[in-house]
C-alpha cells in the first residue's frame, strides 16, 4: 500500500491519517487528531512564514502575487494565475456540492 491509498483508506475509515488512531475529532470529519494537527501546523510553520514575506514582497513590488510575473492592471495576480486560481475555484466548488 502506497502514501496515498494508506492516506485515503485511514480516511474512509475514520481515523487520524498521520497516526491511525481513532479519535473525536477523526468521528467530527476532521483528517487528523488534536496532537498530529497540532504537530503538522507547527511544522508548517516556518513555510507559512516564508509564503507571507513572498507575498508581500511581490505585492509591494507590483507583480503577481503567485509566480513573480507582470500583473494585469489593478488584479493581484497576471492572466495566467488568474485563470489557473479560477479554474481550482471551480473545481473546489463542485467537489463541495457532491
Amino acid at each position: 500500500m502506497n502514501a496515498q491509498e494508506r492516506y485515503y483508506d485511514l480516511k474512509d475509515r475514520k481515523c487520524c491519517v498521520q497516526c491511525g488512531r481513532k479519535t473525536p475529532e477523526t468521528l467530527q470529519g476532521r483528517t487528523r487528531c488534536k496532537a498530529c494537527a497540532k504537530t503538522h501546523r507547527e511544522a508548517q510553520e516556518p513555510y507559512n512564514a516564508k509564503r507571507v514575506v513572498t507575498y508581500r514582497e511581490r505585492k509591494a513590488a507590483g507583480v503577481c502575487t503567485r509566480c513573480g510575473g507582470k500583473r494585469d492592471g489593478e488584479s493581484l495576480m497576471c492572466s495566467f494565475c488568474r485563470a489557473k486560481q479560477s479554474m481550482a475555484d471551480k473545481r473546489y466548488k463542485m467537489r463541495r456540492t457532491l
